[in-house]
């Protein structure tokens, strides 16, 4: 078996390689928000590549209980979670990726 880095080590070089700073400053550049209010696209990119991706649990409903983890929102409904995954979200997502 391979060696595998504490899960410590993962997040600080994926938080290393895509800063908060950059990923929100890309997602107003591509005019995915104007503004902030629940729609944190760190915690979402995040959630993504944290727990998402590599999760067991591999369901728009699991993403979304973890997403509201990890941004730490009391309230938020799915129908606001579901419109957020939209062409804008994707072009931020291929712009950052592509780089």
């Amino acid at each position: 078996m391979g060696y595998e880095p504490p899960d410590s080590v993962v997040i600080d070089r994926i938080q290393r390689a895509f800063p908060g700073d950059e990923l929100r400053e890309r997602a107003r550049a591509t005019n995915l928000i104007q503004r902030e209010r629940k729609f944190d696209v760190v915690a979402l990119f995040y959630t993504l590549a944290f727990g998402f991706g590599a999760g067991s649990q591999r369901s728009i409903q699991a993403f979304f209980e973890r997403y509201v983890e990890m941004a730490d929102l009391t309230e938020l409904t799915y129908s606001s979670f579901h419109g957020w995954f939209s062409p804008g979200f994707v072009a931020l997502l291929r712009e950052i990726l592509d780089d």
